[in-house]
């Protein structure tokens, strides 16, 4: 068994452009560190900071469209007054109430798919893994023939030719002709 010498036990003092301010970031990157001497930094890709940076003011664009747009029009400015509470009752009713709890809870949903997508992909290891890897579209197969065939409920128990043939044989002479004949012969 072999003994060190003290001096070799001896911490050897860093580089200087090992200390926090000394070190520079790689082309196209940022280096982001504490103040003061800061032993940890972190790098943030510029081209991708600029796409995120995008990506979120135009989600922001479009959740002012969807909270504008409607079977009633605002405007811009009466939406930011409704979302602060101070615009017209009605206003604030149809955009506080009615669109922005729809508006919620379409992001958090966006959120949680795009959430299960990254995690499927990573315990895949695979950037193009799908649900089907791990049997979901098969299950699902299964369930809607077993509801189908075996308990005889269909997942859409209402459609427009049930419609039509409940009219046809209500109405000979109804106006759908065209499903009452190939609907009910």
């Amino acid at each position: 068994m072999m003994k060190s010498s003290a001096s070799e036990l001896q911490p050897t003092a860093l580089p200087a452009s090992w200390h926090a301010g000394a070190v520079v970031a790689p082309s196209g990157y940022w280096r982001l560190a504490p103040p003061g001497r800061g032993t940890y930094s972190v790098l943030i890709e510029k081209r991708a900071f600029a796409v995120n940076a995008g990506l979120c003011a135009a989600l922001i664009g479009v959740c002012l469209l969807y909270l504008s747009v409607g079977s009633v029009s605002l405007a811009p400015g009466t939406v930011f007054r409704a979302l602060l509470g101070q615009g017209e009752a009605m206003a604030t009713f149809m955009v506080q109430e009615l669109r922005l709890p729809r508006l919620a809870a379409a992001c958090l949903t966006g959120a949680a798919f795009a959430l299960a997508g990254i995690l499927m992909q990573t315990l895949a290891r695979n950037r193009l893994a799908t649900p089907g890897i791990i049997g979901i579209d098969n299950g699902a197969t299964a369930f809607a023939v077993t509801s189908i065939v075996g308990l005889g409920v269909s997942p859409v128990s209402f459609t427009p030719f049930d419609f039509c043939k409940r009219q046809a044989a209500g109405h000979p002479r109804g106006w759908c002709t065209a499903a009452r004949a190939g609907l009910l012969g």
